[in-house]
Parts: C-alpha cells; structure tokens; sequence
C-alpha cells in the first residue's frame, strides 16, 4: 500500500469562493441591518447618559444633605451659570452634553437639622425630563417622571 496523499485531489477550479452577486446581496443585507439597529442602539445610549446624569443629580443632592447635617452648617445645591452642572460646598459636577438642570432661584439650600428651603428640581435633554422634589421639612429628594 501506498500512503501518498494528493494535495489537490478533489479540488474543482470553478467552484472555489464567492461571486461578485453574492458579495454585493451580502454587503446589501448587512447595510440593511446596519440602518435598522444603529439608530435604536443610539436612542438607548442618549437614554443612558440620560438617566445616569439624573441619578448624579439625585446624589448630589443627597451628598450635600448629608454635608450639611455632618457639618452642622447649611449647604447650597445650585446650578451652575450655563444649567449644564451643579455645585454643592467644594464639589462641581458637569452633566454631560444636551442635558441641563433648572430650579428654583438660587438653588436648593439644606440645613444642619437635614431640613431645606424645598422646591423642584429639573433634568432635561429636549426630549426626555425629570423631575426631583426636595421636601422641605425633611430635606429628602425623590424622583418623579
């Protein structure tokens, strides 16, 4: 018995690969694809950062009761000049781009008893809002839609 194996046994020329049709029904396909997922892929990242710039301002809320009441002295939370971030004792925080926040006045200011002034509080992008009341006899934040 011979053991010699041939490299090229069963090999046909003609059928080898892709033709030029195919690739281009393929790449058509693909395309087709592409513009249907992208667009939703892309609603829900701005979702995201939405909902993550909301949940900041929610904290930073909370950071600067909780401040206040270690402190002992009272703690502004207000927007920044341009709405596109917040500041609170020593800290700035900036939202990110096509969100802004809007209250009331001078802002939100918190007492050492863990009271505050109270009023509402605004996160929007255009399309999406939220809003956060602060509660004045408690000084807690909670979120509505």
């Amino acid at each position: 018995m011979s053991a010699i194996i041939d490299p090229h046994a069963g090999d046909d020329a003609g059928t080898c690969g892709f033709t030029l049709v195919e690739v281009l029904v393929i790449l058509a396909i693909l395309i087709l694809m592409a513009g249907i997922v992208f667009p939703s892929v892309e609603k829900a990242m701005r979702r995201q950062s939405f909902v993550g710039a909301a949940k900041r301002v929610e904290l930073g809320l909370r950071a600067a009761r909780a401040a206040a009441v270690a402190g002992g002295v009272p703690v502004r939370f207000a927007a920044v000049s341009d709405g596109h971030g917040f500041r609170f004792a020593d800290r700035d925080d900036r939202l990110p781009d096509g969100v802004t926040i809007a209250m009331p006045g001078r802002g939100i200011r918190f007492f050492a008893d863990g009271s505050a002034t109270g009023g509402e509080i605004e996160i929007s992008d255009g399309q999406l809002r939220r809003r956060i009341a602060i509660s004045k006899t408690l000084g807690t934040a909670e979120g509505r839609q």
